[in-house]
């Protein structure tokens, strides 16, 4: 990965708990969620990268309770739909998730890590 990529991952504190995105351009790949998400975006962007060449993107955002971290990550998979996120079909997503009940605990997020170039090394 570039160092630019890299640099930016370390001012991201260990044990950060939070949710991660990964985009090739504009479309949403894939959302995972992580109690340290430095570490799980290096892994789970090579095991999405093998797939995915054009990945370009990645934000992250510190969700610090971990009930919230454990209800945000399958309410916006399957709100948002992300193309490589294949755990859940919309079938498989509650009732409960099409409400807008859960958009606060999202409202609330904090970005802790933006990156973006055109291609990642």
């Amino acid at each position: 990965f570039s160092k630019t990529f890299v640099k930016g991952l370390e001012r991201i504190k260990q044990n950060t708990a939070g949710l991660y995105f990964f985009f090739a351009d504009h479309e949403l790949l894939y959302i995972g969620k992580s109690t340290n998400i430095r570490e799980r975006i290096i892994s789970s962007l090579r095991e999405r990268y093998s797939v995915r060449k054009d990945l370009n993107m990645v934000f992250g955002f510190s969700i610090p309770n971990l009930a919230d971290l454990q209800i945000a990550e399958p309410y916006l998979i399957c709100k948002l739909k992300p193309t490589l996120n294949r755990q859940f079909n919309v079938s498989d997503c509650p009732v409960y998730f099409k409400s807008e009940k859960y958009d606060d605990i999202i409202a609330n997020m904090q970005a802790i890590y933006i990156f973006e170039e055109d291609e990642v090394d």
